[in-house]
């Protein structure tokens, strides 16, 4: 895998991601919405985009430098099991990290990172 441009997740989403996020910004969890307090207007240090779609899927939130992307996934998405592994693997090729927490039920959150080996990055 070679080395990621800076381009690599801007203006890479389809017409219908786009849409969907729109959708998503206005019906915020509140899961979402408490991260996001944390994280918008560049309290970090780097600039979050909140619902950033990129190919056929939506980032929670994404970090364009460095490429960073969370993922907050609750209960609902125990029925798309197969579709957040295809996102999941999306998302590792697509950023330097990718985390994501998965909310199995109302007690029970696993979270993982990952990020590419640094021959995947210096390649």
């Amino acid at each position: 895998m070679g080395a990621l441009q800076p381009s690599t997740m801007r203006n890479q989403s389809t017409p219908n991601a786009r849409a969907n996020a729109q959708v998503l910004r206005r019906e915020t969890t509140d899961s979402e919405r408490k991260l996001w307090g944390g994280l918008r207007s560049e309290q970090l240090g780097v600039k979050f985009r909140r619902q950033h779609p990129l190919g056929n899927y939506i980032a929670d939130f994404a970090c364009l430098a460095p490429k960073l992307i969370v993922e907050l996934d609750g209960s609902q998405h125990q029925a798309q099991q197969v579709y957040d592994a295809r996102r999941d693997a999306f998302f590792r090729e697509k950023a330097s990290m990718y985390c994501a927490s998965h909310r199995t039920n109302r007690s029970s959150i696993s979270m993982g990172c990952a990020k590419p080996s640094p021959t995947d990055l210096s390649s």
